[in-house]
């Protein structure tokens, strides 16, 4: 298998087997589903998500990784893609999926968000992300860290921070250490209209945070003030406004539709 990582996909294969062990150890008891891994490069977790689950795809943008994996493993299913631009829905499975991976982290936040707008479609996902990602996505309404993805992850699912990984436990050694996190969607289901609103509620009034609803764009875009429901929110900055408060929004805007 190919020993060199390529910086164009942000590739850093995973070699600590006691992580690759603690990693395996929390993933969801379900194995009635199928699991979905983004990104499994050398295929570190793949062997123990083959034995665990009742199904698996595994979705990789680089080529000679698929190409070495199916090779590997040719009784399952390998797909080049960028994982953004996959359709879930591609895969005819009827039932929610679980979702692992250890993601690049210049692309961490759209994965996540990539991740919600399809919590019709996924059960869990458990990730390994940069560890200042994790710590930004949890932290609590009303601190300074609070923003946009951690809104949006927490309306949408239940957030676990498990264990710190330490750069030491990659090939090639990262510059920053790493997080393994779960978020659990759950039996969850929204409406496509409601997850597309809400995120994009949510990520408009962030671009803004400074002003309030009233002066943003936000307001102009939907426009708020002719919901009078809505009038005690317009004097807020959007970083004053709980996950809960964004809800209560994205349902009146769309029940004024």
């Amino acid at each position: 298998m190919r020993e060199k990582a390529l910086k164009r996909f942000g590739q850093n294969f995973l070699t600590d087997q006691n992580v690759i062990s603690n990693i395996l150890d929390i993933l969801p008891a379900n194995s009635s589903c199928s699991v979905l891994e983004i990104g499994p490069g050398k295929g570190a977790l793949t062997g123990g998500l083959i034995e665990r689950f009742r199904g698996y795809i595994g979705v990789d943008i680089d080529p000679g990784m698929i190409s070495e994996l199916t090779a590997k493993f040719p009784k399952n299913k390998f797909v080049n893609a960028d994982i953004l631009q996959f359709n879930i829905d591609d895969l005819n499975i009827s039932r929610k999926i679980a979702v692992v991976g250890n993601i690049p982290y210049n692309i961490s936040t759209p994965i996540l968000f990539y991740l919600c707008g399809n919590i019709n479609r996924i059960y869990s996902a458990t990730l390994m992300v940069q560890k200042e990602t994790a710590l930004r996505i949890s932290a609590a309404f009303g601190t300074k860290d609070y923003n946009a993805s951690n809104v949006i992850i927490n309306n949408f699912c239940e957030l676990k921070l498990h264990f710190d990984v330490s750069r030491n436990s990659f090939t090639p050694r990262p510059n920053v250490d790493s997080a393994v996190i779960s978020l659990n969607f759950g039996d969850t289901v929204h409406s496509l209209d409601y997850i597309v609103s809400y995120i994009d509620i949510v990520k408009s009034a962030f671009t803004s945070r400074r002003k309030v609803l009233k002066n943003s764009p936000l307001n102009k875009k939907y426009g708020f003030a002719n919901f009078e429901s809505l009038n005690k929110y317009l004097l807020k900055r959007a970083e004053e406004l709980s996950p809960d408060d964004y809800h209560f929004i994205t349902n009146t805007i769309l029940e004024c539709r």
